[in-house]
């Protein structure tokens, strides 16, 4: 530190040093421009008084003043919240209240410098809605995307509560009908799964409770064939339908608690007998006229017959 050079580079230091705090000193005594986020906090709301809509947590306010004293303002952050008297907005009628925000200004200004300009302050205008006590009680819906991996389904839904307490003015209740969740995406999943979902927000309402618990079973896919016979339906008593073959394999897939308990006489193949009046081909294709719930990717094989409308003999005595 005794040597030339060290006490050259300390003399440079030193006068880098005031030529920065007076280059300081210039540029804070410019004007600028800050925006200062102020909180806001609604008083006085009596107990029957429902804020279905609350004011927003903040508002931004745009101010002007020399660099000296925005420095301050920077880093004393402890101004007092803006207030909302609840008394002086209530509106009896239509309970959804504005508030102009410049009418706040008085109690924040009291907080500045008498040099700092007010430029503008966002929102310009603060909405609440609030509710005397109307509710009504509403199922829920669930949206999203919920699904297993491949070869697993969804056998059961469980929604804890099944139904909310909708909060709001009466003209807001009377267009609800139910409340969705929030968009949900449940994907490649094989267990039994628990979620927890948000109600999703409508303007002017209140949801108690706000969240829901959901549960989604599921069951692996397997795959079951079963003969079904082909019969013919509003034929006359004096003729009957012969197709070859007579019976089909039915197969699906199916999940493994229904499995033991679907059996062929689950299906029906039925062929109208005025179909097959006007019918030219040789060929006829099968379709399913009844199969039970929770199967899917059902094949008939084969999946067309050939066919042949017989004359009945008549018994002779």
């Amino acid at each position: 530190m005794l040597s030339k050079m060290s006490r050259e580079f300390l003399i440079f230091l030193f006068f880098l040093f005031i030529a920065t705090a007076f280059w300081l000193l210039r540029v804070l005594n410019d004007d600028y421009e800050i925006q200062i986020p102020i909180d806001v906090k609604m008083v006085d709301v009596p107990q029957n008084i429902i804020i279905t809509q609350e004011l927003p947590h903040t508002i931004s306010i745009k101010i002007k003043d020399k660099g000296t004293v925005l420095i301050g303002y920077l880093i004393k952050k402890d101004f007092y919240p803006i207030v909302v008297d609840f008394r002086n907005y209530e509106n009896e009628k239509s309970k959804n209240v504005t508030v102009n925000t410049n009418e706040l200004e008085k109690p924040f200004i009291s907080q500045l410098s008498p040099t700092t300009k007010i430029l503008a302050i966002q929102p310009e205008k603060m909405v609440y809605i609030y509710s005397t006590g109307e509710s009504r009680r509403i199922p829920i819906r669930i949206q999203g995307n919920i699904r297993p991996i491949r070869q697993y389904y969804i056998t059961d839904t469980l929604i804890q509560p099944s139904y909310v307490t909708a909060y709001a003015p009466k003209q807001i209740l009377n267009t609800l009908d139910k409340a969705y969740t929030n968009f949900i995406t449940l994907t490649n999943f094989s267990s039994n799964i628990n979620y927890e979902a948000s109600i999703k927000h409508v303007t002017g309402v209140r949801f108690v409770p706000s969240t829901v618990k959901l549960t989604f079973k599921t069951d692996v896919f397997s795959e079951k064939n079963v003969e079904v016979p082909v019969q013919g339906i509003n034929f006359p008593d004096n003729k009957r339908l012969l197709t070859f073959p007579s019976r089909v394999t039915v197969s699906f897939q199916v999940g493994s608690t229904l499995y033991k308990g679907i059996k062929g006489t689950d299906f029906l193949i039925n062929v109208p007998y005025e179909e097959l009046l006007n019918y030219k081909k040789e060929h006829y294709p099968l379709h399913l006229t009844k199969m039970p719930d929770g199967i899917r990717n059902v094949h008939i094989t084969p999946p067309q017959v050939d066919f042949l409308i017989e004359q009945k003999v008549a018994n002779v005595h």
